[in-house]
């Protein structure tokens, strides 16, 4: 490969430079082409054995950059006018469009305040901007906010800034186990794929959570493992449901448990939704759905939306 002699040598810029230099299918080499072959070969055997969700996110990237230098993902990125420019290319998500809302000072103020909480930035603008705009909508309405999966509270303490809490007369549930999945909420499909309590990294964390959210009033934390905590939110009614457990059970729980809360008008923002490799999420999710005769709004940053009518 131009640029790279061995794969130690595979850095961002030398990816973007065999990219670049690959625009054209036609330019590919012998070994190229039989590589990218291979790898499409690859794919189709992890779809059909169940096994494509096992990959980590280092082993899909590296498929990723190859079929794409390829020339197979070309359509993947949108059909641009000369000289546009991406707005906006982070968390799976890719735009000419106008990102503006993303540069507002206040919105900034409260993702800052969520890098904060988090300890890094993991590039989620669009997704906390999602956010907070529908906790905006939900004070328009009676009732609590609760979340389900917190972590250490990057969107939950972005929603608390941007909407300064302090001078709100509600109070905000932030359920978690503040170290990970329960492996008893995970089901044996997700199992069978990888699934388990040392998924997404994750690790200890409630004391750093209960330190973050000191400075916000009516913040009432609930620690141990969603189904097994869900009645200890005394809320009567619920005007903003934020579901983000990474397993399918736990969040089918809180949705059953929620859902007679919730006011109309009111929002679930699921974050996994649409997300790559949470496809068990959302078999899940659309079964609710159907049972209730609503719908589920997919939205390009993986997550998912459902309005209660």
């Amino acid at each position: 490969m131009r640029n790279i002699e061995t794969l130690d040598d595979l850095t961002p810029e030398s990816v973007d430079a065999l990219i670049a230099s690959l625009a054209d299918p036609g330019s590919l080499s012998a070994g190229q082409d039989h590589l990218v072959r291979k790898l499409d070969h690859l794919v189709h055997a992890l779809r059909i054995s169940g096994r494509l969700s096992s990959l980590t996110e280092d082993q899909v990237r590296a498929i990723v950059y190859a079929l794409y230098a390829a020339g197979h993902l070309a359509t993947a990125t949108p059909a641009a006018p000369e000289g546009a420019l991406p707005t906006y290319d982070q968390d799976g998500l890719l735009t000419i469009h106008s990102a503006d809302a993303l540069r507002d000072s206040r919105f900034l103020e409260a993702y800052q305040r969520g890098v904060l909480a988090a300890g890094e930035d993991y590039h989620w603008h669009w997704r906390v901007y999602i956010g907070v705009w529908v906790a905006s909508q939900a004070l328009r309405l009676p009732g609590d906010f609760v979340e389900c999966g917190v972590n250490r509270g990057f969107l939950s303490s972005a929603i608390m800034k941007y909407l300064d809490w302090n001078k709100r007369n509600r109070r905000f549930f932030l359920l978690d186990t503040f170290r990970g999945l329960d492996d008893r909420f995970i089901s044996d499909d997700e199992k069978a794929a990888g699934v388990c309590s040392s998924s997404h990294g994750y690790s200890e964390c409630y004391e750093e959570a209960k330190r973050n959210f000191e400075e916000f009033h009516n913040v009432v934390l609930i620690r141990g493992a969603v189904p097994l905590t869900l009645q200890e939110v005394d809320a009567e009614q619920v005007c903003y449901l934020h579901v983000d457990m990474n397993c399918a059970p736990p969040e089918l729980a809180a949705m059953e448990y929620f859902w007679d809360r919730l006011v109309p008008g009111a929002m679930v923002l699921l974050d996994d939704y649409g997300c790559f490799s949470h496809h068990f999420q959302k078999r899940a999710i659309d079964g609710f759905a159907a049972e209730r005769a609503v719908q589920v709004l997919s939205l390009p940053t993986g997550q998912g939306l459902i309005l209660k009518g």
